[in-house]
């Protein structure tokens, strides 16, 4: 869960992946020199969340608990760092070819969660079934797109009706779908598949979702934890004493008074 990319005051995906290795390895020193060489996934998180997730659809929320867990289980296309700069992610790299066209190229070499490869299938797919079905909530943003076609198994070119000067913005915030999702979507975003760091492994509704580590995922060191829970807890005073007893590593929505009373 970088910085949400919504500015939404959860917690930052990237700050997450990285300090949860930090923190689940604290106080483990290294013996030798031959226990110094990288170590897999370990331990686990528990973090509390505000709200709880009403879908696991990429394409049809704009929740902070919702994005909190789907960054984890999927990738967009752009990535953004938390001092607000576009990065690469999917998409290695992306130009303007006209006021109304984008071009992406894309990652190679990597997998879903399921083995199959992520390929301009999945971003035509993607980006075509939110724009095309009006009841997803950010179908609105991609209304003015007029087509989205592959060349060759990876690159992409998105063409609107006008100029789309913040496609990319917008696409950090659309994880990539398999295209074998199509025509399934209802039974596949019950037991969603990404390219994210984490696997789906349950979502029990209204309570929790938990997820184990992708051992395939193609940032090499990530992600530190070997799984992932996150519990939905409205109550901020309940996510506070959460982490006060140990039960929650991570909350979002900390007032700042509250900050002192959590210090160890």
């Amino acid at each position: 869960m970088r910085e949400d990319v919504e500015r939404s005051g959860g917690i930052g995906r990237r700050a997450f992946l990285l300090g949860s290795g930090a923190v689940l390895g604290a106080g483990v020193q290294p013996r030798t020199a031959r226990a110094q060489a990288p170590a897999g996934p370990r331990g686990e998180i528990v973090a509390g969340l505000s709200e709880r997730a009403l879908t696991l659809d990429p394409g049809n929320h704009y929740s902070i608990s919702a994005t909190s867990v789907l960054r984890h289980i999927f990738d967009p296309l752009v990535d953004v760092t938390n001092d607000s700069k576009f990065v690469p992610a999917l998409a290695e790299s992306w130009r303007p070819v006209s006021n109304t066209a984008w071009r992406f190229v894309l990652r190679r070499g990597v997998l879903f969660h399921d083995g199959t490869p992520f390929t301009a299938d999945s971003v035509v797919y993607t980006i075509k079934r939110v724009r095309d079905n009006t009841k997803l909530i950010k179908a609105f943003v991609y209304q003015d797109v007029e087509s989205v076609e592959k060349d060759g198994d990876y690159a992409v070119t998105v063409t609107s009706k006008r100029p789309f000067g913040s496609l990319p913005a917008h696409l950090t915030m659309l994880g990539m779908l398999p295209p074998g999702a199509a025509g399934r979507e209802e039974s596949f975003f019950e037991k969603p598949v990404g390219t994210g760091p984490f696997k789906f492994v349950k979502w029990t509704h209204g309570d929790s979702v938990s997820l184990a580590a992708n051992p395939g995922y193609w940032k090499k060191g990530i992600p530190k934890a070997a799984g992932v829970t996150f519990r939905f807890i409205p109550e901020l005073s309940t996510r506070a004493a959460g982490v006060r007893a140990g039960e929650l590593h991570v909350i979002d929505r900390m007032t700042p008074d509250l900050v002192p009373t959590l210090k160890a």
